[in-house]
């Protein structure tokens, strides 16, 4: 575990990030931050942007790696916003699927048809 700096809290409970951990993190302003908990340490995550912006690719995270922080996010959501939220998740890990495995079909006849 590598020691990035300290902050104080102020009369609000709240910190002010410091530098380091915001490049690390690539947080930019108006970005989110989600924070867990995991056997007694804090995590600090960047809340992903909505995924019609991600493609199949996000930041050099493959598609996988992407719908598993997604999937974090969904279930931090509301009810509702949830139940939306998955029903996208889904849909896209389908069609993400029946790619691959068109690529697969693709790759395993040499590529001719």
């Amino acid at each position: 575990m590598q020691f990035l700096g300290s902050v104080r809290l102020d009369g609000s409970k709240r910190i002010t990030l410091i530098k380091e951990v915001a490049e690390i993190l690539e947080l930019g302003p108006q970005d989110h931050v989600m924070f867990y908990i995991d056997n007694g340490e804090v995590i600090l995550r960047r809340v992903l942007p909505e995924s019609e912006k991600n493609g199949i690719r996000y930041n050099n995270d493959s598609f996988w790696e992407w719908a598993r922080k997604r999937q974090i996010e969904i279930d931090m959501m509301p009810p509702e916003q949830a139940e939306v939220a998955q029903a996208d998740l889904d849909e896209r890990k389908d069609s993400v699927r029946d790619l691959e495995e068109e690529m697969r079909k693709l790759g395993s006849n040499g590529g001719s048809s």
